[in-house]
C-alpha cells in the first residue's frame, strides 16, 4: 500500500509540473493538469469531450492581438469604422462587415493561406465592397410610402445596425440601416434580391439558423411592434405587439426550435414568440415570480387531433372518449383561469430595469443570455424553465453602449464587448477570466470563429481586430525561423504526424 501511494503521488506530481509549466500550463480545465485529463480519457472516465472542452478553454483564455495578419477596413470602407460583423456558418471563412456610412464590405479570414508575404505581416484585403449612396432629400415620414422598395443597384445611404449570413449558403446576405430599410442581397452579384421600407429606424434583423420550413426574417423598429417579413412574398406578413417600451432593441431566433422568436425591448422586456400563433409565448421574470410549468402547458386542440389522427374522431371511439375526459379533467382544474390571471399578472413582468442590449441563445438553444445598458443586469436564462439562473456575471457597472457586441464559442466561453474592451466570461459561474484590450474606442462587434478558434472584433477606431491564441502564435513564429527561403513557412497544421515523405 506504501508503494502503491507513493506511486500516485509520484504521478500527482508529474501531472502538476506539466500542468503549472508554460508548456503544460495550456491545457489545464478549473485546475485540472492535461496530463490527469489525458489519464481519464484513456480510460473513459471523463467524457469523450472533457479533453476538447479543456484545450479549448486554456486555448480561449490565452487571446491575445495577432501581430502578423493584420485587417486593412480604411480601403473598405474609405474612412469610415465598422460597425458591425458576421461570420458565415458554412465555410467560417467569409467576415462580413458594415460600415457607419452604409458601405459593405467581406474579408476572407483564410487569404493567408495562399496569398504572397508582404515583409513580416499577412494583409486581410477586402474580396469585394458596397459603397454606401450618397445622402438624398428625405420625404417627411408621413409622406413616405409604407413599402418603398428600392432600385437593386442602390444601397444603404445611413449607418448599419445589423447584418447576418444566410444560414445554409453564402450566396445571399441580410442587412438593415438607420434609413429605415432592410434589404436581402445576392453576393455574387452584389446587388439587392429584395427590400423593405418602415416608417422607422430598423435596428435590428435577424435570420433562424435552424430553419427548415420557413424563410422569415424578424425586423425590430423604434416602436413597440416586432414584424416578420417574407422574402418570398416581400411583404410584411405578421404584426406582433406587445412590449412596453418605446422600441425593440434586439430580435433573436431560437436555435432549437426554427419557430421560436425571442425579442428585447427598451423597456426591459424579453418576451417568446410562436411566430405561428398570435400572442406572446411568455414574458421572462427576473425575479422568478411566474409558474411556466403552467403557462407552457397547451390546451388539448380538437384539430390537432384530427391531424395526427387523420380523422375525426367518432363518438364511440376510444381515442374521443380520452379526449373529453382530458378535456373535462383539464377545465374542472381551473388551469384556465389561473393561466389567463397570470398572464395579465405578468404581462407587465421585465427581465431587466433598463433597455435590453444583447440576446445570444447558446447552441444547444437551452439557455439564453442578455445584457441591458447597465451591465450589472447581464443575466442567463433556462430556455426550457423560463427561469433566471441568478448567475453573478464579473462585468463593470457602467453602461453598455454596443448593441448585440458578443459571441459565443462552443464551450462556455461568452465574448462581451464593452467601452474599448472585449470580456471573456465563463457562462456556468459568470467568472471573468480575461480581458482583451487594443482598441482605441468603443468596440462595436465581436465575432467567434469556431473552425479556427480566432476572435474578431470591430471597433469606431476604424480597425479590425484578430486575436488569436498565443500558442499559436508562438508556433507561427518558429515556423518562420525554420524557412530558409524567408517566404511563407509550410502550414504543418494539415499535415498529420503518423504518415512519412515516402508515403
Amino acid at each position: 500500500c506504501r508503494a502503491r501511494g507513493s506511486r500516485k503521488s509520484a504521478r500527482s506530481q508529474r501531472g502538476g509540473k506539466l500542468g503549472d509549466g508554460v508548456e503544460g500550463g495550456w491545457g489545464r480545465k478549473r485546475g485540472m493538469a492535461l496530463s490527469r485529463i489525458l489519464r481519464h480519457r484513456e480510460f473513459d472516465s471523463a467524457g469523450a469531450s472533457a479533453f476538447s472542452s479543456a484545450v479549448r478553454e486554456r486555448r480561449d483564455q490565452s487571446f491575445e492581438q495577432s501581430e502578423q495578419r493584420i485587417f486593412v477596413p480604411e480601403n473598405a470602407f474609405s474612412g469610415s469604422s465598422a460597425c458591425s460583423l458576421s461570420l458565415d456558418g458554412v465555410e467560417h471563412r467569409y467576415l462580413l462587415a458594415g460600415a457607419c456610412d452604409g458601405g459593405l464590405a467581406c474579408f476572407d479570414v483564410q487569404s493567408h493561406y495562399h496569398a504572397q508575404r508582404e515583409g513580416q505581416q499577412d494583409l486581410h484585403e477586402h474580396l469585394f465592397r458596397i459603397q454606401a449612396s450618397p445622402p438624398e432629400t428625405a420625404l417627411p415620414l408621413d409622406a413616405q410610402p409604407r413599402h418603398h422598395h428600392q432600385s437593386a443597384t442602390s444601397s444603404h445611404r445611413d449607418e448599419i445596425t445589423s447584418i447576418q449570413w444566410y444560414p445554409v449558403d453564402t450566396g445571399l446576405f441580410l442587412s438593415s440601416s438607420k434609413d429605415c430599410s432592410a434589404r436581402l442581397w445576392d453576393a455574387n452579384e452584389l446587388k439587392t434580391v429584395c427590400s423593405t421600407t418602415q416608417e422607422s429606424q430598423i435596428n435590428c434583423v435577424a435570420m433562424p439558423e435552424a430553419a427548415s420550413g420557413h424563410c422569415l426574417i424578424a425586423l425590430g423598429a423604434k416602436d413597440s411592434v416586432v414584424r416578420i417579413w417574407d422574402p418570398r412574398s416581400d411583404c410584411i406578413s405578421l404584426n406582433f405587439a406587445g412590449h412596453i417600451g418605446l422600441e425593440v432593441t434586439c430580435v433573436a431566433w431560437s436555435t432549437s426550435c426554427e419557430w421560436i422568436l425571442i425579442s428585447g425591448g427598451s423597456g426591459g422586456q424579453i418576451r417568446l414568440w410562436d411566430v405561428r400563433k398570435a400572442n406572446s409565448l411568455l414574458v421572462l421574470d427576473q425575479y422568478n415570480t411566474k409558474n411556466y410549468s403552467e403557462g407552457l402547458n397547451p390546451m388539448p386542440d380538437v384539430e390537432h387531433l384530427r391531424q395526427r389522427s387523420l380523422k375525426f374522431p367518432s363518438a364511440g371511439d376510444a381515442l374521443m372518449d380520452r379526449f373529453d375526459r382530458n378535456l373535462q379533467e383539464w377545465v374542472s382544474s381551473k388551469k384556465l383561469v389561473k393561466m389567463v390571471s397570470d398572464s395579465k399578472r405578468n404581462d407587465m413582468a421585465t427581465a431587466h430595469d433598463s433597455a435590453v442590449r444583447m440576446l445570444k441563445a447558446s447552441g444547444d438553444g437551452l439557455f439564453l443570455y442578455s445584457a441591458a445598458a447597465r451591465m450589472t443586469e447581464m443575466r442567463k436564462w433556462d430556455l426550457a424553465s423560463g427561469k433566471n439562473t441568478l448567475v453573478n456575471f464579473e462585468l463593470p457597472a457602467s453602461g453598455l453602449k454596443a448593441w448585440n457586441a458578443a459571441a459565443l464559442d462552443s464551450s462556455q466561453n461568452l465574448f462581451v464587448a464593452h467601452n474599448k474592451a472585449i470580456f471573456h466570461l465563463d457562462t456556468a459561474t459568470g467568472k471573468r477570466l480575461s480581458k482583451l484590450s487594443g482598441h482605441y474606442d468603443r468596440v462595436t462587434a465581436c465575432v467567434y470563429n469556431p473552425a479556427c478558434g480566432e476572435l474578431y472584433s470591430a471597433s469606431l477606431d476604424g480597425n479590425i481586430l484578430l486575436w488569436e491564441a498565443e500558442r499559436l502564435k508562438s508556433y507561427g513564429k518558429h515556423a518562420e525561423k525554420e524557412d530558409g527561403n524567408g517566404g511563407r513557412a509550410q502550414d504543418f497544421g494539415n499535415e498529420d504526424d503518423w504518415t512519412t515523405d515516402e508515403d
